[in-house]
């Protein structure tokens, strides 16, 4: 979201820099998206300024940024977090059911059965 409004932003930025204005308050805008922790009113104040004089998109961007939690610095190349391995409650039941089916059909022993039950039961 932050590299499209980057973009966005800097084609503004080059289709207008017949006026003066529209460079200095991309150069700015660029600047914001930049800060580490930026603040929400900030992003936004500086979105509306980009969306009037800049460019159109590249301000609606930077609007939907500010609603996120924290639009911190764009990172490139970022390994995926590992997933959790806490399943959520609802998928508590879907394993006892999967379980039950492998039971009846004699893939799993009722032994094993028990000890998906108690696992998912624990969840």
């Amino acid at each position: 979201m932050k590299t499209a409004a980057k973009v966005f932003i800097i084609l503004g930025m080059i289709f207008g820099a017949i006026l003066i204005l529209p460079l200095i308050l991309g150069i700015f805008a660029l600047k914001k998206l930049e800060e580490p922790n930026p603040d929400r009113n900030e992003i936004v104040t500086w979105g509306i300024l980009t969306l009037i004089f800049v460019s159109l998109i590249g301000g609606i961007f930077m609007l939907v940024l500010a609603d996120q939690p924290n639009p911190g610095p764009a990172v490139i190349d970022a390994k995926p977090e590992p997933a959790k391995q806490e399943a959520p409650k609802g998928d508590s039941l879907d394993d006892i059911k999967k379980a039950k089916e492998l039971l009846d059909a004699g893939a799993i022993s009722q032994e094993e059965y028990e000890n998906i039950k108690k696992k998912a039961l624990e969840k």
